[in-house]
């Protein structure tokens, strides 16, 4: 994979912090933070990638999760994940058919909630360098001059980025925090979200506290690499910019999935 789509996604996540001028943007050597960059996915030889985010704090958080290809970093996927005080999500991202010219996809056995996705395991989208819609203000992406073929979402890069902190006992904290049955593995939050409005008016900035790693396994070989998530502190968000934000989430893919569907 090119260097160059990667150092974008990083330059990217930092240019988020201009909201918060007073506010430095640090590489959290704890690996910690306010946004997560897991630096490489692939499904390529038979290969898939793992993934695991953790909610390290005590309030739940709102998290945008981005996949992007690795020739151009053009956007893949993305959706918004809500994750409970110490909460947890797992998902792979696998080879839709095994074959080398089929695309990746993400799948997931986690009951934390999400929006943006129908349901998974859901196919990655060529929309984004192929110029299919929906880009920027509802219009078309612009298309690039790499391959414009599936295969190319099978490798590439990851960000995800808190939109904001969930009030504790807010409409959207009870739809996100799992109701417990007392039997092991059965409490499941009813994830009954309200409108994006509603939830962005649940946020507030948002705090440290997330962490993630990946792994890239390949079962037939029985190879197994690990890495951690780089984590960046000292952001915080927009309000306007997060509604717009959430709401160009639920557009994106109720689009994107129609587009490869010919």
């Amino acid at each position: 994979m090119r260097r160059t789509p990667l150092i974008r996604g990083l330059a990217a996540a930092l240019a988020l912090a201009s909201a918060a001028p007073v506010t430095a943007v640090m590489l959290d050597p704890r690996g910690f933070g306010q946004v997560l960059v897991f630096p490489y996915y692939t499904v390529n030889a038979g290969q898939d990638t793992l993934l695991t985010v953790v909610n390290t704090s005590n309030v739940g958080k709102a998290v945008k999760v981005t996949f992007r290809e690795g020739y151009n970093g053009r956007e893949t996927l993305r959706f918004n994940l809500f994750l409970s005080a110490h909460d947890t999500w797992v998902g792979a991202v696998s080879s839709i058919d095994g074959s080398a010219a089929s695309g990746a996809r993400l799948g997931s056995p986690d009951h934390s909630c999400i929006s943006g996705l129908a349901s998974l395991p859901y196919p990655f989208s060529s929309a984004a360098y192929t110029g299919g819609p929906p880009g920027p203000g509802g219009g078309s992406y612009p298309k690039d001059s790499g391959p414009q073929t599936i295969d190319r979402t099978r490798e590439g890069f990851i960000e995800m980025i808190a939109i904001g902190d969930i009030a504790p006992g807010s409409p959207t904290d009870l739809a996100i925090t799992p109701v417990q049955t007392g039997q092991p593995d059965a409490g499941t939050p009813p994830c009954n979200l309200p409108s994006s409005i509603g939830v962005m008016n649940d946020l507030v900035a948002p705090t440290s506290g997330l962490a993630g790693s990946g792994a890239i396994a390949n079962v037939a070989e029985g190879t197994f690499y690990t890495y951690v998530a780089d984590a960046l502190s000292g952001m915080e968000r927009d309000r306007r910019r997060t509604l717009r934000e959430m709401q160009a989430v639920d557009r994106f893919h109720e689009i994107a999935l129609l587009v490869d569907a010919f």
